[in-house]
């Protein structure tokens, strides 16, 4: 074991146990009891998880047990939903855990979160839950799913914005969205990823578990991973700028914000441009089968929500059309 002092007056303690190294830092110089607990602390951490321990200790080594599986936006959001958990339900050894105590835990959040976030923390502690106590069948209780229709902007709202961003780095990101590409999809692309006007779409830049930005070498699903043809005149603008998109990611919404205010239109958000798509694509007649492959949606579900607004307008002006005939019967 060693112990060092730091420049900072921190003190490093490392020590080597089988094979492995172990460091800790504290801001003070730590007594052989308390190195002891750290020591015993992460040879825990580092074990199987017994179902006495805590639904927090068992969540943890779930999480860290699928290092190599769990993409980074999944792993944050995994960390993020345990962290939100009631703290009784997070030291709750999880041999206690019943669906009275699970239902309990729903109901607190469920007061002041939105159905599909409360869906969200319950489908973390099943998964959890399932992995240590397969024997356990939830029948939890969780509101209903809200029906949401999602805003798709116009015809002429897309034209009004691109032609406000036209001659700016903010036309070929912007011209790739209403393509059906996903924002992390955009933000990855590289130079040598345009053949012609062939673009191949098999990266996404994400962020990582502490926050900042990483690129993966896989979009969001497998069939994400896909070859589209872009008009040429986008083609031929991003081989004339070397580049497609070198700034944050966040910088997408906040121009699109700001080109939304100064024209006057209601407010969309960036993924809006692949609803745009989808949306037009199928009022063109084109069958559902092309526009999944084009937009890399892995199921139709998903894309089908997206246009059934569209749809239902459309029914409205015809139904509309046909009272307006009744009207000139009476």
């Amino acid at each position: 074991m060693n112990i060092e002092k730091l420049p900072s007056g921190n003190y490093r303690i490392t020590k080597q146990i089988k094979g492995k190294r172990y460091r800790f830092t504290l801001d003070h110089r730590p007594t052989k009891s308390e190195i002891e607990s750290l020591v015993r602390a992460s040879l825990k951490q580092d074990s199987e998880p017994d179902i006495k321990d805590s639904f927090e200790d068992c969540a943890i080594y779930y999480i860290k047990s699928k290092d190599n599986i769990l993409s980074p936006t999944t792993e944050r959001e995994y960390y993020g939903t345990l962290s939100r958990l009631s703290e009784d339900f997070r030291a709750k050894p999880i041999c206690d855990i019943s669906q009275r105590t699970v239902q309990t835990e729903i109901n607190i959040h469920a007061a002041r979160l939105a159905p599909k976030t409360v869906k969200n923390y319950h489908d973390f502690i099943s998964t959890v839950l399932k992995t240590y106590r397969p024997d356990m069948h939830l029948r939890t209780s969780i509101p209903p799913k809200e029906k949401k229709y999602p805003i798709i902007p116009t015809d002429e709202e897309i034209k009004a914005v691109l032609d406000a961003v036209r001659g700016t780095e903010y036309w070929v990101p912007f011209m790739l969205g209403c393509c059906a590409l996903r924002r992390s999809e955009i933000c990855a692309l590289e130079l040598s990823d345009l053949n012609g006007n062939l673009l191949h779409i098999h990266r996404a830049k994400v962020r990582s578990r502490d926050s900042g930005m990483i690129i993966k070498d896989y979009p969001k699903t497998t069939d994400s991973n896909r070859k589209i043809y872009i008009p040429s005149e986008l083609a031929d603008r991003i081989r004339e700028q070397g580049h497609i998109f070198d700034y944050h990611p966040n910088q997408l919404l906040k121009r699109l914000r700001r080109e939304q205010k100064h024209l006057g239109q209601r407010k969309y958000d960036f993924h809006a441009l692949r609803k745009y798509y989808a949306s037009m694509a199928h009022a063109m007649g084109i069958p559902d089968k092309y526009i999944m492959q084009y937009g890399g949606w892995s199921s139709d579900h998903v894309m089908k929500d997206v246009y059934v607004k569209a749809m239902e307008d459309k029914d409205k002006a015809m139904q509309e059309k046909a009272l307006e005939h009744l009207q000139g019967l009476l």
